[in-house]
């Protein structure tokens, strides 16, 4: 009887035959171990006395182990927004950190994180933070705003 490889591999030499074998063995292992992943998306918003500034949206796929970066500073301006997800203590977490120099001298520098439960379920974090200043250039009230939400796609295997 005939295997499904049929001639294929008669007169192979056992080394290919070998190798053959054990690629195909790799490809399913491969795609069963793939990482959990998670989509998600925030907002932040930077205002001075109430009014809109800076807007920052962003919505993003993440793997575990994987790290994204968003680079959008201008010639005179850094601004970069970074997010990563790690396994800690067995539980998937999704970080960010966003900084914005928005002024001569003022920058924002905020970190949020949330950890990421059962496939599709929503998770989210949100704050706020002001300060104000006289010496500041716009002075009065600068405000940061942020909201992250992201959902798990697949349980990880």
């Amino acid at each position: 009887m005939r295997n499904h490889l049929g001639g294929l591999l008669a007169g192979s030499h056992p080394i290919v035959v070998g190798g053959l074998v054990a690629s195909l063995l790799a490809a399913p292992l491969q795609a069963i171990a793939a990482p959990a992943s998670a989509t998600c998306s925030v907002e932040i918003n930077y205002l001075v006395n109430g009014a809109l500034v800076e807007p920052y949206t962003n919505s993003f796929v993440i793997a575990r182990g994987e790290t994204i970066v968003d680079d959008f500073s201008t010639a005179t301006r850094e601004k970069v927004f970074t997010a990563t997800m790690s396994r800690i203590d067995g539980k998937l977490l999704v970080s960010i950190n966003y900084f914005n120099d928005v002024g001569v001298f003022t920058a924002i520098d905020l970190d949020a994180s949330v950890r990421i439960r059962g496939v599709g379920v929503l998770e989210s974090t949100a704050g706020s933070h002001t300060f104000s200043s006289s010496q500041a250039s716009p002075a009065g009230n600068h405000t940061t705003e942020h909201t992250l939400v992201c959902a798990r796609n697949e349980p990880e295997v």
